[in-house]
C-alpha cells in the first residue's frame, strides 16, 4: 500500500476513538461496534480494523483504524488473510502458550547493555524459554 502512494506526506489511514456504553457487557459492545463498522465503513467499500480498551472498567472505548486503499493498490494484489484476529483469551481459544507482557525498547536497551530488565526477565520466566540467559549477563556494578 505504501508503494502505491507517491508523496512522502500521503495519508495511509485515519483513526477514530469511539466511546462504548458502560451498561453493556463486553460481547454486546463488540457486536455493537462490529455493526457500526459494517454500516459506516465496510458497506461503503472501506477497510477498517478496531481495538477495544477498558483498562479500569469505567471507560470502555474503541479505536477504529480506517485504511485508505487506492484502486491501483487493491487491483495489483488479491489480499487473502487465512487467520482471524480473536478477542478471546488464549485459554478460551485452546492455546497452551503463556502470553507475555510488552517489554518496550527501554527494557531491550537495558538488556543489550548487560543489565537485567524485570520485564524481559518476567517474559523469559513465563515462557520457559532461555532459562539460562540471565546467567550469561554480567552483573552490573553497584552505584
Amino acid at each position: 500500500m505504501e508503494a502505491a502512494e507517491k508523496t512522502k506526506d500521503s495519508r495511509l489511514a485515519r483513526e477514530f476513538a469511539v466511546a462504548l456504553p458502560i451498561e453493556l457487557d463486553a460481547d454486546s459492545n463488540i457486536s455493537l461496534l462490529q455493526d457500526f463498522i459494517q454500516k459506516n465503513f465496510v458497506d461503503m467499500g472501506m477497510c477498517a480494523d478496531f481495538a477495544i480498551h477498558d483498562t479500569d472498567g469505567h471507560n470502555p472505548h474503541a479505536h477504529i483504524l480506517q485504511v485508505y486503499l487506492t484502486p491501483s493498490a487493491t487491483q495489483e494484489k488479491d489480499y487473502e488473510i487465512d487467520t482471524r484476529i480473536d478477542h478471546h483469551s488464549f485459554s478460551d481459544q485452546g492455546i497452551i502458550e503463556q502470553p507475555t507482557i510488552h517489554e518496550g525498547y527501554i527494557a531491550k536497551d537495558m538488556e543489550k547493555k548487560g543489565m537485567i530488565s524485570d520485564r524481559c526477565k518476567l517474559n523469559r520466566q513465563s515462557t520457559g524459554k532461555y532459562p539460562w540467559y540471565h546467567d550469561h549477563l554480567p552483573i552490573p556494578d553497584a552505584p
